[in-house]
C-alpha cells in the first residue's frame, strides 16, 4: 500500500529516542512471468515507510531520512496482523489511475527512474537563525567537526589573526610574545538550536587550524603556529593525550611538521596528518604516533601547478577519510582539486577537478550516505574567477550534484557533514553556517 493512514489518538502517542518504528512490505509475485528485483528505480521494487509530521518553520528540520535494514530477529516476532492490507484511508487523495497503489497484486513502483537518479536531486539550503545569537562573536573560524551526539564543534582563533606579518620567511611564528589565546577556542554547539553547550581550549593554542572528531569522540587539532598536532580526550581538557611535532619548530623531517593543516582517523586508531603549508605531504601514523607511511610529495614548481602529478600537491589543506572505500582524500588547495590515495598502498587512485572549483579548493568532507557523497568548498582568488561556494559530489565519479548556497560565501575554510546537515566555517567573515 502506498498511502498515508491516520493514527488514532496520535496526540497521546510519544516516540522516544530508544523506540523502534518499523515497517515491512509483503509482495505477491505469483502472477508475474519475469524476475522482480529490489532496487531504487522504476524498473525495480522497493519498500518505503513514510511519516508525515510538522515542525517549527525556523528551527525544525523539514526532512529526515533513514535507510537502515531491519533486524531479522525483530521481524520474526512481528504481529500476524501486519500481513493484512488495510483499506485505503477515507479521502486518502488517491489520484485516478493509481488504485493499484493500495492493492497487493500488480504492484509496481512509481519511484524515480534511472535517468532521474543521476539528476541534481541533492539540495543544500542555508538554515536561517543558526547558530544562536548567544554564541557571540568569534575569531577566524578555522575548523569544524561533529561528535557522536551530533554536537557541532568549531575551532576558532579568538583575537589572533593570520596575516602577512604572522610568519617570517622560514615559517617561524613571529608573535610568540603575545602568548596563547586567552579565550576558549573550541566550542560545541547544539545542532538544532545552535546554542553553545561546552567550551574549552583557552591559554593553550596560538593559531588553530584543523579539527577532527574520531569515532570515540577524541578531539584532534592542528596549530600552524606551534607546528604541532594534538589529540585530546572527548570533551577536551587542559592537557593533550598525544602530541606530535616540536613546539614552534618548523621542519621537513618526519618527526616534525611545518604548518600542519588537518587530521583524519581510521577506526583502527591509525591516523593521517596533512602537512601542510610547507611540506605538502600526508603522513600516516599508527595509534601511538609511530610513522607508517608518507603520501605525496611537495610540488616546488608552483608556476606550472595546473599540470602537477597526483603525488605533487601544493598545500594539502583538508582531509576526508572514506574508510568504506579504502581511500583518504585531500583538498589540494592551490591545485584546485581533490586527490584520493589508497589507504592500503598509499598510492594515488583518483583526481577530481572541475572548472567550477576555480584555482583553489579549501576543504572536503565525506559521507557514506546515498552511495557516497563528497562535500567541498572552494576559496576566493584575486581577481575573482569563480563563485566562492560549496559543492556536493557523487564520490563514485566526482560528478557535481549540487552547488550551494544561493549567495556566495566570503572565505570558507572548512566543511563537515552529519545527519543534521552540512556545516561550513569561514575566516572572513568569521561565521558558522548550517545547511
Amino acid at each position: 500500500p502506498q498511502a498515508f493512514y491516520p493514527v488514532a489518538n496520535a496526540r497521546d502517542k510519544v516516540i522516544y529516542s530508544t523506540d523502534i518504528v518499523a515497517a515491512r512490505c509483503v509482495f505477491d509475485a505469483e502472477d508475474r512471468d519475469e524476475d522482480t528485483w529490489i532496487g531504487s528505480t522504476s524498473s525495480d521494487e522497493m519498500c518505503n515507510f513514510y511519516m508525515m509530521y510538522y515542525t517549527d518553520p525556523l528551527r525544525g528540520e523539514t526532512f529526515k531520512e533513514c535507510s537502515y535494514p531491519g533486524d531479522a530477529e525483530f521481524f520474526a516476532d512481528i504481529p500476524a496482523t501486519s500481513m493484512v492490507v488495510p483499506d485505503a484511508p477515507e479521502g486518502g487523495g488517491l489520484k485516478e489511475g493509481w488504485e493499484d497503489h493500495v492493492h497487493m497484486h500488480h504492484h509496481h513502483s512509481h519511484g524515480m527512474g534511472e535517468e532521474d537518479m543521476t539528476g541534481r536531486w541533492f539540495v543544500c539550503l542555508l538554515v536561517p537563525g543558526w547558530p544562536d545569537k548567544s554564541l557571540g562573536s568569534l575569531g577566524q573560524v578555522a575548523g569544524v567537526g561533529v561528535d557522536s551526539s551530533g554536537n557541532v564543534v568549531i575551532f576558532h582563533r579568538g583575537d589572533h589573526v593570520w596575516d602577512a606579518w604572522t610568519f617570517d620567511s622560514q615559517r617561524q611564528y613571529r608573535e610568540k610574545d603575545k602568548g596563547p589565546i586567552r579565550t576558549n577556542t573550541v566550542i560545541s554547539l547544539n545542532p538544532q538550536t545552535g546554542k553553545p553547550v561546552k567550551q574549552w581550549g583557552k591559554n593553550f593554542f596560538y593559531l588553530p587550524h584543523g579539527l577532527t572528531l574520531d569515532h570515540q569522540d577524541n578531539v584532534w587539532v592542528t596549530d600552524v603556529a606551534m607546528h604541532q598536532v594534538f589529540k585530546f580526550a572527548p570533551g577536551g581538557g587542559d592537557a593533550p593525550l598525544l602530541t606530535l611535532g616540536e613546539k614552534f619548530v618548523p621542519d621537513w623531517s618526519t618527526d616534525h611538521f611545518c604548518q600542519p593543516t588537518d587530521v583524519a582517523v581510521e577506526t583502527s586508531g591509525d591516523f593521517y596528518v596533512s602537512d601542510g603549508y610547507c611540506n605538502s605531504r600526508i603522513l600516516k601514523f599508527d595509534r601511538t604516533g609511530k610513522l607508517l607511511a608518507v603520501l605525496g610529495e611537495v610540488d616546488t614548481s608552483h608556476i606550472i601547478k595546473r599540470f602537477s602529478l597526483a603525488t605533487q600537491m601544493v598545500i594539502p589543506h583538508s582531509l576526508a577519510l572514506a574508510e568504506d572505500r579504502q581511500q583518504v582524500c585531500t583538498a589540494d588547495r592551490e591545485n584546485g582539486r581533490v586527490v584520493c590515495f589508497s589507504t592500503e598502498t598509499g598510492k594515488p587512485v583518483r583526481v577530481i577537478r572541475h572548472p567550477e572549483f576555480g584555482e583553489r579548493l579549501f576543504a572536503i568532507s565525506y559521507s557514506p550516505t546515498q552511495g557516497g557523497l563528497l562535500h567541498a568548498v572552494n576559496g576566493p582568488t584575486d581577481p575573482p574567477t569563480t563563485p566562492v561556494q560549496g559543492f556536493t559530489m557523487r564520490f563514485e565519479d566526482g560528478e557535481i550534484l549540487d552547488t550551494w548556497p544561493e549567495k556566495a560565501f566570503g572565505n570558507p575554510h572548512d566543511v563537515t557533514c552529519a545527519n543534521s546537515g552540512v556545516y561550513v566555517v569561514e575566516i572572513g567573515p568569521n561565521k558558522v553556517w548550517k545547511l
